[in-house]
């Protein structure tokens, strides 16, 4: 069969488009280096998402409805590995920190000042404007999120489905988007003066990935909070992995 020849002008239209997208991608590619570069174990990350860009979540604080201050300390820049066999624990733990008053001081919109010199202060006191500073949470989870917000009377905090679903009443990330999960997370870090996520689900991502692979991005993110005002918890069944992958979750992250 003869090939089937276009017109001069058609072609000329096709072979700029072609070169276009060929520019944009050599572009990317650069900036994909880039990124390795300077932290190889970004290559572990990368995956062919065919879903869009990470999620856009705004920091919010809950409504302090605890009028005690939260029976847990976390520590700003920390990732936290919270070991049970009930999941009801982990989302009891989140709960009680962003719902409770400050751990260091009775009134109910008080947080710690965290300045070195008090004397040489001129920032007014956290404690008469502390909504900003309150805890902003985050949850990334296996369950039904409107589910979670009724159960747990979670109000304001943005929560994401670990699903292989797609709805528009939520947001939903696949076990499969470790690259969009990992720049969900990181952008809501940056964005957060006090951030705490709760990261319940990370059997599935290992049943669907691959140890290594889930490996890689905690210690990746473990790079991205280390510097930041927020911290992570992750919840995870001690019987559903290997004592061998406990181990190495364990050396990785600090036991709640």
């Amino acid at each position: 069969m003869a090939r089937e020849e276009r017109p001069p002008e058609e072609r000329n239209v096709i072979e700029v488009h072609i070169r276009d997208r060929s520019e944009r991608m050599m572009n990317l590619l650069r900036e994909l280096k880039t990124l390795i570069d300077k932290d190889p174990r970004v290559a572990d990350l990368i995956t062919i998402d065919t879903h869009g860009d990470p999620i856009d979540v705004t920091p919010t604080v809950e409504k302090v409805l605890e009028k005690k201050p939260t029976m847990y300390r976390l520590i700003k820049g920390n990732i936290y590995l919270l070991k049970s066999e009930d999941p009801n624990r982990g989302f009891e733990t989140f709960a009680d920190v962003i719902r409770s008053q400050c751990h260091d001081c009775g009134k109910a919109e008080a947080f710690k000042c965290e300045a070195l010199n008090c004397s040489n202060c001129t920032i007014g006191c956290p404690c008469s404007v502390c909504d900003q500073h309150r805890p902003q949470g985050l949850v990334i989870t296996r369950r039904f999120p409107k589910k979670v917000a009724q159960e747990y009377m979670i109000q304001t905090t943005p929560i994401i489905w670990l699903t292989q679903m797609r709805r528009e009443d939520v947001d939903c990330i696949s076990p499969h988007e470790v690259a969009r999960l990992n720049l969900t997370l990181t952008n809501f870090i940056e964005k957060s003066d006090n951030g705490v996520i709760l990261v319940e689900g990370l059997e599935y991502l290992i049943t669907q990935n691959s140890f290594d692979l889930v490996l890689n991005f905690i210690q990746h993110m473990q790079d991205v909070i280390s510097t930041s005002k927020s911290c992570i918890m992750f919840l995870v069944d001690p019987l559903a992995l290997d004592p061998e992958q406990i181990h190495l979750l364990q050396k990785n992250m600090n036991e709640l």
